[in-house]
């Protein structure tokens, strides 16, 4: 058989083989295409469920931030509890269908913001009131329609709030509009190409978003959708289907996993596949053109390429054979053979010359292409040999841009880091951090890295480098750094020592007000605890030391006085706070405190003790010296006017110092309670702090996570600035009588001993019988007084539960009887030995153990009342302790 008809036949063969195989090919690549939308879609349904679990989760996360917040006697005072609702802007941003408080009766006690005549409506039926009091846990509900005016489908979060007994004291929720603008609603507007749509199901077939917003709320009957079926008996993941409406559908279904909802998203099959079904028409119109067309000119070329291909054939079989010039082809026609020869002969001689290099470059090549870094290899400033093709995403400048212009790597630099790229131009290998600008203006950090590149004879081949996009990375150590600086300034506007101390590594922390309260500079610091232990005075070392240990034991709090020594002799009075941090098996692992210097004040307390002692030997001798001086009566009733008004100025004068004693007393009190107020702030702020730091480790921080993070702590410290100002305007002394609510100085006197009172587990119940009493006197005065009463009340039950099992409580109760305010306050301390109960509100008369007392609160409070204020201060036992009253 001619060559011809072998060629022709062996092409029909090929042609036919060639089809089969594109055929079958072709038949892989449609399932291969289908698969990857398949996998594709589920990527996405999967991306978002994980979006809307996080979103849910980070709603509820801070609906129960809030709840911890919550007032103790939130309950029990509408308007108080509406004003804690209305200044939480934080929640207004995620719950778009209003707060809520309802008592554990399912009764709405506030809302906000403030709707009319909707307080006391009952809906103790909806399923997020009967699951949140009876698992005690926050709850996400069903959705339902809501029974607010717009009649609006919504999804309720509920967090319960709980007494210091663990008992459910009110419900706190947020309501989520499904016919809004949040991460809920906006699921209905989501589009898959042109008519596809995503949607959200429960498992009991309840539609709760959809792209026809008619059906939300409506159920999807069994049997209509065979794969909606399975997903509800559990299937995850991507197949075909034919909807309830009889539309053909690519449908993808994902769990979220904070609540049992099935995300879904379908796909219509005409339009996925609408690629493949253009791909397989022009498939076969080339197929077939193609095969007609080979044969008609196989039939016309083969006898010109014949005799070419036979000599070309017959040289490669013998190329093995041959050598040196032999081994190339003398073809000199002037068609493709021709060209063939030259390109054959030329590949001979590359053959030879070919170097491991460029394999190399093609491996190079290969493998960039699938880095996320901006790679390239360049040969000098004005030639550039690869740019990766993830070029123009990282920088705006496509690869055509970069090798027309090479210099653009050079221009691309912040002119403000241009002098770091210049200096490592120069041969430094070290990895470099600078800034870029975009083609777009944007600007950039980026980590670059570089190396020379040589061949195996030691030629200079270029230099590759990469660029690594570290923005984020930059944006978080800023925000960071800005967040310790703000922590800083809020410790420095206090004046106060803060130490951190690992007690498993005994490494400890302190700024810079710890060493001027210790009087050691900071390179002496030997970073332990054994610094704090040197400083002690010799005379407190052992109690403090030993207070320390009981607080690691878990048997009281960290909550004591001590001096230090500094090394040139000068003697400090130092008040120290701390809390103890636990692993999970409870072993202390870290301390946090505060040092405040109260020198000062314990100097003013012995000066103001040693004064009234000369007085009273003054007093004692002036005494003695009339007595002996009868004789001289008439002379001293000559000048007895005089003397009168010179001993009034020295009672004056002796009353006022005993005032400020008082008032000095009542700081160092308020000082405790600043530290009570502040501990849980601090708490927080650090395990923020800590937890930044982890989540940068381990390369979880984010955007969103830092933004949440700096809110939370922020919070926290507008929370400490507020206290300090509550603090400081309550020793501001009231220069005029004005008239005020007695309720309202109440509450906020309570609310400046809160943190102490809850510390001790001490309750305290507020019983107005009437609203909007008001007195006409001096507010601070009368909260002094107040605050004197509780804090007596709370050191007499202290007393109490520490000798016998006891109730801890304080009440009281304003009254109103014969145009007079009455106020109570009455204990469970165990009451006043009736022996000493007219001593009661002598001067420097106490009953409490030595140090812990001066014995002039009730004097001044019985001054401020009835002299000042023309009122009334008594006292009286009943069955559980001490009652005073107060009448106004």
């Amino acid at each position: 058989m001619k060559i011809k008809a072998k060629f022709t036949i062996i092409v029909a063969i090929l042609v036919g083989i060639f089809s089969l195989t594109t055929f079958f090919a072709f038949s892989d690549y449609k399932k291969s295409i289908k698969e990857t939308i398949a996998q594709q879609q589920f990527r996405m349904v999967s991306i978002l469920a994980d979006e809307i679990d996080g979103k849910l989760l980070s709603a509820q996360q801070n609906l129960i931030a809030v709840a911890r917040t919550a007032p103790s006697d939130i309950m029990q005072n509408p308007e108080k509890a509406q004003a804690f609702l209305d200044n939480k802007p934080i929640l207004y941003t995620i719950f778009d269908n209003h707060l809520f408080l309802f008592t554990p009766a399912g009764k709405i006690f506030v809302e906000s913001p403030y709707a009319p005549d909707r307080r006391g409506s009952d809906v103790s039926l909806r399923d997020y009131i009967i699951e949140t009091l009876k698992t005690k846990k926050p709850f996400i509900s069903v959705p339902y329609v809501s029974s607010q005016p717009h009649k609006h489908p919504v999804v309720m979060l509920a967090v319960p709030l709980f007494d210091g007994k663990g008992k459910i004291t009110g419900i706190l929720t947020g309501g989520i509009d499904l016919m809004r603008d949040n991460f809920l609603g906006r699921i209905s507007t989501v589009r898959i190409g042109k008519e596809g749509y995503l949607y959200l199901t429960a498992t009991d077939r309840t539609l709760i978003m959809h792209a026809d917003r008619k059906r939300i709320l409506t159920k999807q009957a069994p049997g209509l959708n065979r794969l909606y079926d399975r997903a509800i008996e559990g299937f995850e993941g991507t197949d075909e289907t034919i909807t309830s409406h009889g539309i053909q559908m690519v449908t993808s279904f994902k769990r979220l996993k904070t609540k049992n909802w099935i995300l879904a998203a379908n796909y219509p099959q005409a339009e996925a596949y609408r690629p493949i079904q253009v791909a397989e028409q022009y498939f076969l119109i080339a197929t077939i053109t193609g095969i007609v067309a080979i044969f008609f000119i196989i039939s016309f070329i083969i006898k010109y390429l014949i005799n070419p291909f036979e000599l070309f054939t017959r040289h490669v079989e013998d190329l093995p054979k041959k050598a040196g010039d032999d081994r190339f082809l003398n073809i000199k026609t002037k068609d493709e053979f021709g060209t063939l020869s030259l390109a054959f002969n030329k590949m001979v001689s590359e053959i030879d010359k070919r170097s491991e290099l460029g394999r190399s470059e093609e491996l190079y090549r290969t493998i960039t292409e699938f880095s996320t870094d901006f790679v390239f290899w360049r040969y000098s400033v004005n030639k550039l040999i690869y740019v990766s093709e993830n070029c123009e995403k990282f920088c705006g400048y496509t690869e055509r841009e970069l090798y027309a212009l090479p210099e653009l790597l050079e221009t691309m630099i912040h002119p403000d880091d241009r002098t770091i790229w210049e200096e490592h131009s120069k041969g430094i290998l070290e990895p470099i951090e600078l800034r870029i600008v975009t083609k777009s203006g944007e600007v950039r950090w980026i980590s670059h890295s570089c190396l020379p590149v040589y061949d195996k004879q030691g030629n200079y081949r270029g230099e590759r480098g990469s660029h690594r996009d570290i923005t984020e990375r930059k944006q978080a150590e800023e925000a960071l750094k800005e967040l310790a600086q703000r922590f800083e300034l809020a410790a420095a506007s206090g004046q106060l020592g803060i130490w951190d101390w690992n007690v498993v590594s005994s490494f400890m922390v302190w700024n810079d007000r710890m060493f001027e309260l210790y009087g050691i500079p900071r390179d002496e610091f030997p970073n332990s605890v054994q610094a704090w232990v040197n400083g002690l005075h010799p005379d407190d070392s052992a109690k403090a030391i030993a207070e320390c240990e009981a607080a690691l034991r878990g048997e009281k709090e960290f909550d004591t006085e001590f001096r230090v020594m500094h090394p040139d002799g000068t003697v400090k009075v130092i008040k120290a706070n701390a809390i103890v941090i636990r692993d999970a098996d409870g072993k202390a692992v870290r301390m946090l405190g505060l040092n405040r210097d109260i020198t000062e004040l314990r100097e003013a307390e012995e000066k103001l003790t040693r004064a009234y002692s000369d007085l009273e030997i003054k007093v004692q001798e002036r005494t003695a010296e009339l007595s002996a001086a009868k004789h001289k009566l008439e002379e001293l009733n000559l000048t007895l006017e005089q003397r009168v008004r010179d001993e009034i100025a020295s009672r004056q004068e002796k009353e006022h110092m005993l005032f400020q004693q008082s008032r000095l007393a009542a700081m160092g009190e308020m000082i405790g309670a600043i530290a009570h107020q502040w501990r849980q702030p601090l708490n927080a702020i650090g395990l923020i702090i800590q937890n930044l730091q982890m989540a940068y480790e381990y390369d979880q921080l984010n955007t969103e996570r830092l933004r949440n993070s700096v809110g939370t702590a922020m919070w926290q410290v507008n929370f400490m600035s507020k206290t300090i100002d509550d603090f400081r305007n309550f020793f501001k002394p009231s220069k005029e009588r004005e008239i005020f609510d007695v309720r309202e100085v109440v509450d906020e006197t309570i609310f400046l001993m809160k943190a102490q009172l809850q510390n001790n587990y001490i309750d305290i119940e507020i019983i107005s019988e009437k609203e909007g009493l008001a007195v006409n006197g001096y507010t601070n005065e009368f909260k002094h007084v107040l605050l004197n009463l509780i804090n007596n009340a709370k050191d007499a039950i202290l007393v109490r539960k520490a000798k016998e099992k006891c109730q801890a409580k304080i009440t009281i109760q304003i009254s109103e009887e014969h145009d007079k305010v009455i106020l109570r306050v009455r204990d469970t301390g165990g009451g006043i030995p009736e022996g000493i109960m007219n001593k009661i509100f002598d001067p420097y008369f106490t009953t409490k153990d030595e140090g812990t007392g001066t014995g002039i609160g009730l004097y001044i409070s019985k001054t401020m009342i009835e002299r000042n204020m023309g009122g009334q201060l008594t006292v009286q036992n009943w069955k559980e302790g001490a009652e005073f009253r107060l009448e106004v």
